[in-house]
């Protein structure tokens, strides 16, 4: 399955166009749900976050980044 990363392609998506498909038009509840916050920080790199359009919604999680940053610091 894609979304669990066992495959690497389906149909034209990968899993990052997936991805951005999905915060781009999903409720942010349904996100967290279904990716749990901590591995949305890992997802949510500055390079995903260019590739989300509109803008709006770029800015958006540019904020939540932030957010999951500041709520969820690394423990290395």
């Amino acid at each position: 399955m894609l979304i669990d990363g066992k495959t690497l392609r389906a149909g034209h998506y990968t899993f990052e166009s997936l991805f951005i498909k999905m915060v781009s038009g999903l409720p942010w509840f349904s996100i967290v749900d279904i990716f749990g916050p901590e591995k949305l920080k890992e997802l949510l790199t500055d390079d995903v976050i260019r590739k989300i359009w509109p803008k709006s919604v770029q800015e958006k999680y540019n904020y939540v980044r932030k957010r999951l940053q500041e709520a969820l610091p690394d423990t290395k």
